[in-house]
């Protein structure tokens, strides 16, 4: 055999033998690998993995009424692509520089929450914020309209991500941050692993036809009401209520 051939021969032997490899790799390991050989091609296969594991939950499979609204109100309130989205009420937003200069994540991975606060009040209780009695809906997996790539968040991958990073504070974790962040979309802090904005608590009128959102976002919060017309739900307000 020609040297040149050996050549091409070996090189196809060892590319076959390092996929193979990879390919038996768990999904922890696979994630820490690509984070040593800085490899964003392993990095996409860790999320392409997940992506292909843990599937959305079709509204149209949910027996429970409250479920389904829910659902419904969470796919018309959470936009992680659109930077001015949640500004609608600032008559200078396309010139706000903090804003403008925001990175552009539509071509990132999304990771959404895998649960989600909500409680059901009377007409009357509705216009408080403060409610203290809510449920927690676990096995959250909304469909999302918008185009990005979407992963779950299951408690397994939260402490994954979490094992991964390690601990706040320090040089590695900053550097880990910064090379999930090149194809994914995730909250620059340890403990809250998923995609900003973070649907805080989902407050529902007992007649289901309006829906108080609580959004934290890294150092902000605001809150919106949505009215159903139509069979579909409108954004009437989005008001900041604080901000670090």
């Amino acid at each position: 055999m020609r040297p040149y051939l050996l050549i091409i021969f070996f090189s196809s032997l060892l590319f076959s033998c390092t996929s193979l490899d990879v390919a038996k790799l768990s999904q922890k390991d696979l994630l820490q690998i690509s984070y040593e050989e800085e490899s964003e091609d392993y990095l996409k296969l860790f999320l392409e993995r997940w992506h292909n594991e843990i599937h959305p939950i079709k509204i149209d499979d949910i027996e429970s009424d409250t479920v389904k609204v829910i659902y419904d109100v969470f796919n018309s309130i959470y936009n992680p692509i659109d930077k001015y989205f949640y500004h609608p009420n600032n008559p200078n937003i396309g010139k706000d520089p903090n804003i403008e200069n925001m990175p552009d994540f539509s071509n990132l991975y999304v990771i959404i929450q895998d649960q989600v606060n909500f409680s059901i009040v009377n007409d009357s209780l509705f216009t408080q914020w403060a409610i203290t009695d809510y449920d927690t809906l676990m096995n959250f997996r909304p469909e999302v309209s918008f185009s990005s790539r979407v992963v779950y968040l299951t408690s397994d991958y939260e402490k994954l991500f979490d094992d991964f990073l390690g601990e706040d504070n320090n040089g590695e974790f900053i550097n880990k941050m910064a090379f999930a962040r090149r194809l994914v979309n995730i909250s620059p802090s340890r403990g809250r692993n998923s995609t900003y904005p973070f649907i805080n608590i989902i407050i529902l009128n007992s007649s289901y036809d309006k829906a108080k959102v609580g959004l934290n976002f890294l150092f902000a919060g605001d809150i919106a009401i949505l009215q159903m017309e139509d069979d579909n739900w409108k954004i009437v307000s989005i008001e900041q209520i604080f901000i670090e």
